[in-house]
């Protein structure tokens, strides 16, 4: 399976709302991609800061568009608590 493949999958495993999430963040993205407009004003205009703007860039670089999903907390569902305490 190439890389394309594997990301249509992925983006394919995504809700509807992580769908959405990374159209839009990709729409912030596009006039940078396709027509050189400085990522800081595309961040501007958008009123996205621009370190939230390059994060989106390079995990679109990365994994396109599956990349800009939000990803999932690794410690979801773990208490930093011991249960004692939490009793």
């Amino acid at each position: 399976m190439d890389q394309e493949q594997h990301m249509a999958l992925a983006l394919a495993a995504c809700t509807e709302e992580e769908r959405q999430q990374a159209m839009a963040r990709f729409v912030v993205l596009q006039p940078h991609l396709n027509a050189g407009v400085p990522l800081a004003e595309v961040a501007r205009n958008a009123g996205v800061p621009l370190r939230s703007a390059q994060r989106w860039l390079a995990r679109y670089r990365a994994a396109g568009l599956v990349g800009l999903v939000r990803a999932k907390r690794s410690d979801t569902g773990h208490r930093k608590l011991p249960a004692d305490l939490v009793e």
